[in-house]
């Protein structure tokens, strides 16, 4: 069957980090591995990867700007005979303009089956099918599900009576109902290795802007599944349940072999919920990168849990090429840290951190405000900490704005209390909690000009002790910037944002 996946544009602002990375979307080519597994036509569409330095604006009343190609130009890429056609959408701000790709591609292709998934499907399905032509969404993990679908639609029976998926209801009354749920994939090894010959891979390495630091020429991988954490404002218990799977590691260096002999590729950037879970994993790999003599850098550029890292993981973790990872400390209360089960210890991450340091990698600490039970004892707690972190030595320093993500425990309280706003404004407001303009409160007496001056000041606090402290740190790493060499995600973020601020004025 012939079966075209399509990436849609992303939403970019000249002050937003999240709009700073353009990466080639794993989920999307594992999705098309597996289909072309199974004997499947396979057509993709990178709207991001394909128009990278193409910038335009959707929304001139919101003032959105989108990076990609155009929608009737993804239709006009679309294979003419797909008769399957999927869409990512993985957050939710994403939503209002790739509802508007869906439909042009219902008007142009009226008979395939539309098929949304990603991190939105599943946290908004009966939202999404009753705003949109889609057909079926998908909900969490998405390999055996289309494949489902896919092999019914050719057999000639419902595609719609696939497990893990949301529908519309027989008869006219526009319910929504799910099938139902399918179990997480256990043999994650068995998962074809991404189809990364469907992708632009050279385009998104030559426009160098990853997830974590540039390091060379750098790919995007996944070591593990799942998160085995609860935390209230994450999605991932939702999402992918909490149950966390990793690779085979001798696999996980094959694919790096792969990926270098393939695309050159001598950065890895591990997009993993949580890839150090397990020391014992962790430690195999390492000794597997090792024996190999690789001679790559690898990073965590999404954030880790501390317990596994001691000062002989860390040490065999930059002996292995590690260089750069994020520690999601999140707040400095202990009260607030148990109402988010967060399920750290702060004594034991500063350890960690400190062995980490020894060891040689550079680090980033990140933390959330405007939780709606804080008060400003529970802020300064988190000032408190931030402060500390600069004392121990981290490199580099986000704490953004509390964002109630669909699909969280956070997010479902506050709907039960009437909190939640209806329409595009609110699944746009998600875009900027990474926003240092935009960003938005759900704090129920912090409005956005306090909460904005609040995270102001705790970048203040941060990086003005981390000069005093380390003051030879500062010229080091300007000299690095000029050259760009920056070793560290703030000098990419700073380089990115003029860049985009660049792609923006050019198109205007």
């Amino acid at each position: 069957m012939r079966v075209t996946l399509i990436q849609p544009p992303q939403l970019i602002s000249p002050t937003n980090y999240i709009s700073t990375i353009a990466i080639p979307p794993l989920g999307l080519a594992y999705l098309a591995s597996s289909l072309r597994e199974a004997g499947h036509d396979v057509t993709v569409v990178d709207g991001v990867g394909e128009g990278l330095e193409t910038v335009w604006r959707h929304d001139e009343s919101r003032d959105v700007w989108l990076r990609g190609l155009p929608f009737e130009e993804i239709a006009d890429r679309a294979h003419a005979e797909s008769s399957v056609i999927g869409i990512g959408c993985m957050f939710s701000c994403q939503w209002p303009s790739t509802r508007e790709l869906v439909a042009t591609l219902r008007e142009r292709f009226p008979r395939a089956l539309l098929i949304l998934g990603g991190e939105h499907a599943s946290a908004l399905p009966e939202r999404t099918l009753a705003e949109s032509p889609v057909d079926l969404c998908v909900l969490g993990e998405g390999e055996e599900t289309l494949l489902e679908v896919v092999a019914r639609a050719e057999a000639g029976e419902n595609p719609a009576d696939s497990t893990g998926l949301a529908r519309r209801a027989a008869g006219h009354d526009g319910r929504v109902e799910r099938t139902p749920p399918r179990k997480r994939i256990r043999d994650i090894d068995a998962i074809p290795a991404p189809a990364w010959d469907l992708f632009p891979v050279e385009s998104y390495i030559d426009y160098g802007s990853p997830h974590g630091a540039v390091r060379g020429r750098s790919m995007p991988i996944l070591a593990t599944r799942g998160c085995p954490y609860q935390c209230t404002f994450c999605s991932s218990p939702q999402m992918w349940t909490t149950t966390w799977i990793p690779r085979e590691p001798k696999l996980v260096v094959d694919e790096m072999e792969w990926l270098r002999e393939r695309y050159g590729a001598e950065d890895f950037q591990f997009e993993d919920l949580t890839a150090v879970v397990k020391r014992s994993w962790t430690l195999e790999f390492c000794r597997e990168v090792l024996d190999r003599k690789m001679n790559v850098t690898w990073q965590l550029p999404s954030g880790t849990r501390s317990e596994a890292i001691d000062r002989e993981v860390a040490d065999l973790m930059f002996a292995a090429g590690c260089r750069n990872f994020a520690y999601s400390v999140e707040s400095g209360s202990t009260e607030t840290l148990a109402i988010i089960k967060k399920r750290i210890h702060l004594d034991k991450v500063h350890a960690s951190a400190r062995d980490a340091l020894a060891a040689g990698i550079r680090l980033q600490c990140t933390f959330i405000l405007g939780f709606p039970h804080e008060t400003w004892r529970h802020a300064l707690a988190t000032y408190r900490e931030i402060a500390r972190c600069a004392a121990i030595g981290f490199h580099e320093m986000n704490v953004c704005a509390f964002s109630p993500l669909p699909n969280t425990e956070a997010c479902a309280e506050l709907q039960r209390a009437g909190k939640i706003p209806d329409g595009d404004d609110f699944l746009y407001g998600l875009f900027g909690y990474m926003d240092i303009t935009e960003y938005r409160s759900f704090h129920p007496r912090w409005g956005d000009r306090r909460l904005r001056f609040m995270l102001y000041c705790a970048f203040a606090l941060f990086y003005g002790l981390a000069v005093l402290m380390r003051p030879w740190r500062l010229p080091a790493e300007l000299f690095r910037y000029a050259r760009g060499t920056s070793q560290g995600k703030l000098g990419k973020l700073v380089r990115e944002l003029l860049r985009n601020r660049r792609l923006r004025n050019r198109a205007s």
